[in-house]
C-alpha cells in the first residue's frame, strides 16, 4: 500500500486554479470593457458621424424588402388563382391601395378551406391528393417563412450588438453551473438531515430553502446560505478545506471558460469597434476609422440600390404589357 499526501496536490491544484480565475478575470474585463465601453461608444459615434447615410441606407432597404415582397405575393397569387402575374399584381396594389389587402387574403383562406371541404365529401376515403389542393397551407407557411426572415434581418444589427454579451454570459454560466454544484455539495453536508443527527429548526428550513435555490440555479442565494452556515460554525470560509475533487473540478470549469473568452476576444478583436476607446485620443486614427467607415457605407448602399432597380424593374415588366414591351424593343 502507498500512502500519498493530498496536501502537495490540493495545493498545487489551488494554485491552478487561482491562477485561472486571475486570467478569466482580466479577460472577462476586456470582454466588458468592449460590450460596455468600446462597442456602444462606437455605436454612438457612427450615428453622430453618418447619421444621413445610415437612415438612407435603411429607407432603401426597406423599400426594396416591400418590393421583393410584393413579387412574392404577386406569385402566389397568381399561382392561386390561375392568372397571369401581371394581373395578379394590378388586383394585388388595387387591394394595398384601396386598404382590402388583409381581406383579400382572408377572401383566399375561405376559398381554399370551401375547396377542400368539396374534395373531401366528393372523395371522403382519398388522401392522397390533398397536398396538391391544399395550397392555402402552403401559401401561409411561405408566408411565415418569409415574414421570419425579414425579422432575422432587421435584427441582425441587435445580434451584432449583443453578441459579446451573449458570448460573455455562456462563459460566465459555464463557470457558474460547474461552483453552483460545488456548493451545493458543500451545504448538503452541512444541513442535510443525515449528516445532522438532531438538526434544529432553523437548520431544517435552511436546508428547505437550499433545495429551493439549487432546482432555481440561484447561486447568490446559496452563496450566502453558505457563508452563514461557515461563520455560525466559527469556521473560515475557504477551498483549502473543501474536497481535493471539488477544487480539480473548479479549475477545469475556470480553464474551459477562459480557453472560451479567448477564443471570443480573437473574434472580437477582428470588429470595427475593438479598442475605439483608444482610438477616440488619435485624430489620425478617427480620420481612417471614418473613411473605412464611409467606404463600407457606400458600398453597402451601392449594393442595396442596385437591388431595389432590379425588383422596381422587375415591376415595371409586370406592368407593362407584352406587346408594348416587343414595340419598346
Amino acid at each position: 500500500m502507498i500512502l500519498v499526501d493530498a496536501r502537495e496536490r490540493r495545493d498545487e491544484e489551488l494554485r491552478g486554479y487561482h491562477e485561472a480565475c486571475r486570467v478569466f478575470d482580466r479577460e472577462t474585463k476586456r470582454l466588458k470593457q468592449f460590450e460596455d465601453g468600446d462597442l456602444p461608444d462606437f455605436q454612438r459615434w457612427v450615428d453622430a458621424e453618418f447619421a444621413a447615410e445610415v437612415e438612407e441606407l435603411h429607407r432603401v432597404s426597406a423599400a426594396a424588402s416591400a418590393l421583393r415582397r410584393l413579387l412574392e405575393d404577386v406569385e402566389t397569387y397568381a399561382e392561386w388563382k390561375g392568372c397571369s402575374r401581371r394581373v395578379a399584381l394590378t388586383v394585388l396594389e388595387d387591394a394595398q391601395a384601396q386598404g382590402f389587402f388583409a381581406e383579400l387574403w382572408a377572401d383566399v383562406e375561405a376559398a381554399a378551406a370551401a375547396a377542400e371541404a368539396a374534395e373531401a365529401e366528393a372523395e371522403p376515403d382519398d388522401d392522397d391528393d390533398d397536398d396538391d389542393d391544399d395550397y392555402f397551407d402552403r401559401f401561409r407557411e411561405a408566408y411565415e417563412e418569409r415574414r421570419e426572415r425579414d425579422e432575422r434581418s432587421s435584427g441582425r444589427e441587435g445580434d451584432r450588438r449583443g453578441a459579446s454579451r451573449a458570448t460573455l454570459k455562456d462563459a460566465e454560466d459555464e463557470t457558474a453551473q460547474s461552483y453552483l454544484k460545488v456548493v451545493y455539495r458543500r451545504l448538503v453536508r452541512a444541513l442535510h438531515p443525515d449528516f445532522n443527527a438532531d438538526p434544529s429548526g432553523e437548520k431544517r428550513e435552511l436546508w428547505h430553502e437550499v433545495q429551493d435555490a439549487y432546482e432555481e440555479g440561484d447561486l447568490a442565494r446559496l452563496e450566502r446560505i453558505l457563508t452563514g452556515v461557515a461563520q455560525d460554525a466559527s469556521a473560515p470560509l475557504n477551498l483549502r478545506a473543501a474536497p481535493i475533487g471539488d477544487v480539480m473540478a473548479l479549475r477545469r470549469a475556470v480553464e474551459k471558460s477562459l480557453t472560451r473568452a479567448r477564443t471570443k476576444i480573437r473574434e472580437l478583436q477582428k470588429h470595427v469597434a475593438w479598442g475605439f476607446r483608444k482610438a477616440k485620443g488619435s485624430a489620425a486614427r478617427l480620420t481612417k476609422l471614418r473613411r473605412e467607415i464611409g467606404r463600407d457605407l457606400a458600398h453597402d448602399m451601392a449594393l442595396v440600390r442596385m437591388q431595389h432597380d432590379e425588383l422596381e424593374e422587375q415591376i415595371v415588366r409586370l406592368r407593362t404589357p407584352s406587346k408594348a414591351r416587343r414595340r419598346r424593343r
